[in-house]
C-alpha cells in the first residue's frame, strides 16, 4: 500500500505551503527503512532553511490576531522552553530557548565542584532517540562531548569517555545517536535552537555523575515510565500511607522499569508489603533481569536483618 506521506506531516496549514516540505516529503517517500542518521543532510537543510523564522511569524501573526492564541504542541519542562512545529512518524521539528539561569544545555549541567554532593542533582545520560541540535542564536556556548563505553565483563561499569570541546556559534549544529553521545556544556545568556528528534529506540539509559563522570545508575528510556518513578518517589520521601495501595499496583505495570521502581519505593513505604512484593517478583516476573536484582535485594535485607 502507498503511503502518503504528506498526510503524516503534522504542521501549521500555512508551514505546508514552505519550501522545504517537498524536500521532507521525498526524504520519507523514498525510504522503506528510516533511519535517522542516514539522513544528516535533510535535517541540515532543515536547520538552514527558514522554517525557524516563518513558524514564528505566523504564530506572532496569530497572537495579534487572537490574544488568548496558544502555541500548539508547547513543551515547558525542566530546562526547556519550546514547541514542535512539525511532526512526520520517523521525526520532530521543535524550536526551543533556554537561559544559562535555568541549568546546563542538553543533557548535563555544568558542575559545582565545590558543593557537597548531591543524589538529588541533575545527573548527565544520553537521550533515548537520535537527535540533530542546530543553534539559531546563542552569546556564548561550550559543550564537552562525551561518549558511553560499555564494560568489557561484569566486574566494569559503564564509563564515559571524554571526545572534544567546542564553542558553538549561531549557525553550528551537531548530532547525537541514541544511547551513546552525550554533552556537558556552559551557557552564558540565552539561547534559541532548533531540535530535530527521532523516535525513541533505548529502553534503558545509563547515567553519569557530572563531577566526577562516573556511573551512577540506570533510568528509563520512555518518559511515561521515568515520569511515574518521580511520582512514585515523591510519594516514599513524603512517606504518605494513602499512596501504598496505588503504589502496590504499580508493582503489576506492565514495564519493567515501573515495576521494579515502584517496589523499591514500595519498600520504603511499607516494608512488609514491599518484602513481599519482592519475593513474589523473584519467583514470577517476567523480566530476567528484575528477578536477579529482587533476589540479590532479598539477599542484602537478609543480611541486614
Amino acid at each position: 500500500m502507498k503511503v502518503d506521506h504528506n498526510e503524516l506531516l503534522q504542521c501549521d496549514d500555512e508551514l505546508r505551503l514552505h519550501p522545504i516540505m517537498a524536500c521532507i516529503e521525498d526524504a520519507l517517500a523514498s525510504s522503506d527503512a528510516f533511519v535517522f542518521a542516514d539522513h544528516l543532510p535533510l535535517y541540515e537543510t532543515i536547520f538552514k532553511s527558514d522554517l525557524a523564522l516563518q513558524a514564528l511569524k505566523l504564530s506572532l501573526q496569530k497572537i495579534a490576531a487572537n490574544p488568548d492564541y496558544q502555541l500548539p504542541r508547547f513543551v515547558m519542562e525542566g530546562t526547556v522552553l519550546g514547541w514542535t512545529i512539525l511532526a512526520t512518524e520517523h521525526f520532530r521539528v521543535s524550536i526551543g530557548v533556554r537561559h544559562s539561569a535555568w541549568a546546563g544545555v542538553e543533557n548535563g549541567v555544568a558542575p559545582d565542584v565545590e558543593a557537597p554532593s548531591n543524589p538529588e542533582q541533575p545527573k548527565m545520560e544520553p537521550y533515548p532517540f537520535d537527535l540533530f541540535l542546530g543553534i539559531l542564536s546563542v552569546p556564548e556556548l561550550a559543550v564537552e562531548r562525551y561518549a558511553v563505553v560499555p564494560p568489557l565483563d561484569e566486574s566494569e561499569e559503564h564509563r564515559l569517555e571524554y571526545l572534544s570541546e567546542q564553542v558553538m556559534f549561531a549557525g553550528d549544529s551537531m548530532y547525537l545517536a541514541a544511547g551513546t553521545d552525550l554533552t556537558l556544556s556552559r551557557l552564558k545568556g540565552s539561547m534559541v535552537y532548533m531540535e530535530i528528534t527521532g523516535n525513541s529506540r533505548i529502553s534503558l539509559l545509563p547515567r553519569f555523575d557530572p563531577r566526577d563522570k562516573r556511573f551512577c545508575g540506570w533510568v528509563s528510556g520512555d518518559p511515561t515510565a521515568s515520569r511515574i518513578e518521580i511520582l512514585t518517589r515523591v510519594l516514599a520521601d513524603f512517606d504518605y500511607q494513602p499512596g501504598v495501595e496505588v503504589v502496590k499496583r504499580l508493582t503489576h505495570h506492565r514495564d519493567h522499569h515501573v515495576r521494579w521502581n515502584s517496589m523499591r519505593h514500595l519498600l520504603r513505604m511499607s516494608a512488609g508489603a514491599g518484602v513481599e512484593r519482592v519475593r513474589g517478583a523473584v519467583s514470577s516476573d517476567p523480566n530476567p533481569d528484575l528477578r536477579a536484582v529482587a533476589s540479590q535485594v532479598l539477599a542484602q535485607l537478609a543480611a541486614e536483618a
